[in-house]
């Protein structure tokens, strides 16, 4: 049997796995090797957290929003004359949702910057769309590689927006590496750069004392270090909020992630129980 295994997608390897250490058992006692029945129905169904269900609007400030559904959050906010969209979650179905809503909250024509603040792909899966209606797209520079890699993939068995636009799209990309302002510093994106958030950006609303912290608060019951390293990135950079969301976040008093510090400094001070 194979030491290592690769499965590869477009030539590129999407997943390994190598065997560490082996022991001989006796076949009788062995796993069986035949092949599972075929289910009755089909398992390609999406589990509920991915599926583009109706963003429910939630108001943060007057000119920004959370957009939310049972799966995931996204945030807009408008500058001068300007949509600033932080994540395109889900898939193209998700992004088209995501635009209606927008141009109802925003009426007029707009022009569009999408802010990718998370790599992993359901947070992005919306970007093709995005691309493909010629929004500006903000990420991290370290990004750049993978996003380009998720624009140039060709889609021709069931063509997305992008594909129908091939000739005419194009990826319009900035990418950071240090604090970053936007529309006249009414809007700031921030490296979080943690030990678990690496080429990962959250997103400040001046006028409304908002973050956006990307995929990066998951929870607010207990400490973590996810919540630490925004918390942490927020101070370094003097920022003072006074809620924040995120992707799977709804909206919450900062006071609160205070208090979750406040509670891990305690818990690993020196004679702490």
């Amino acid at each position: 049997m194979p030491g290592s295994s690769f499965m590869l997608a477009d030539g590129k390897t999407e997943i390994s796995e190598t065997i560490g250490d082996l022991e001989m058992i006796a076949q009788n006692a062995a796993p069986s090797l035949d092949l599972p029945a075929e289910p009755t129905e089909s398992t390609d169904a999406l589990p509920l957290f991915l599926q583009p269900l109706d963003p429910k609007v939630v108001q943060v400030g007057p000119k920004t929003y959370l957009l939310s559904n049972r799966g995931y959050t996204e945030a807009v906010t408008e500058a001068g004359d300007e949509i600033f969209l932080f994540d395109a979650t889900q898939g193209e179905e998700r992004a088209r949702k995501d635009s209606e809503a927008i141009a109802s909250l925003f009426p007029g024509k707009h022009k569009v910057t999408v802010v990718i603040t998370d790599l992993a792909w359901p947070h992005i899966a919306g970007l093709r769309y995005w691309v493909a209606s010629g929004a500006t797209i903000i990420a991290h520079k370290a990004a750049r590689q993978f996003l380009e890699s998720v624009v140039d993939r060709r889609w021709t068995l069931a063509p997305d927006l992008l594909e129908q636009r091939r000739k005419s799209a194009r990826l319009r990309f900035v990418g950071v590496d240090g604090p970053y302002s936007l529309a006249g510093s009414q809007i700031s994106l921030h490296p979080i750069d943690g030990i678990g958030s690496e080429v990962a950006l959250m997103a400040y609303v001046t006028a409304d004392r908002f973050l956006w912290a990307s995929d990066y608060i998951q929870t607010v019951d207990e400490p973590s270090l996810y919540a630490l390293e925004v918390w942490s990135a927020a101070r370094r950079d003097n920022l003072h909020p006074e809620r924040t969301a995120a992707q799977h976040l709804p909206l919450t008093p900062w006071a609160r992630i205070d208090e979750l510090q406040k509670q891990a400094a305690t818990r690993t001070a020196p004679g702490a129980n």
